[in-house]
């Protein structure tokens, strides 16, 4: 989930860890290792911030974001994996 984010982050940037993240984007250390652990889902301003960084697209960590947090939920689940199928074949038709 934001673990791979914040994994592509590091590396795009050439960080040396989830604690330089964390204070380039403006958020604390622990805040980053509570995402990171998936006790807590990012805000979309972190969200796109570690994306952004990560060369992922706005739209796809939105996307996302929308399904973690759809995760308890399976007919909001259902309908956002749709629409990232519908999504995807869009761009592949595009």
């Amino acid at each position: 989930m934001f673990d791979i984010y914040m994994e592509k982050a590091i590396c795009k940037q050439n960080l040396k860890n989830q604690n330089q993240l964390a204070k380039f984007i403006g958020i604390s250390s622990a805040s980053m290792a509570t995402m990171k652990s998936g006790k807590i889902l990012p805000s979309e301003e972190t969200l796109l911030k570690v994306a952004a960084l990560a060369d992922i697209p706005a739209e796809q960590a939105l996307i996302d974001l929308n399904l973690w947090r759809s995760q308890k939920d399976p007919a909001r689940l259902a309908a956002w994996q749709k629409i990232s199928k519908l999504i995807n074949k869009t761009a592949l038709i595009a």
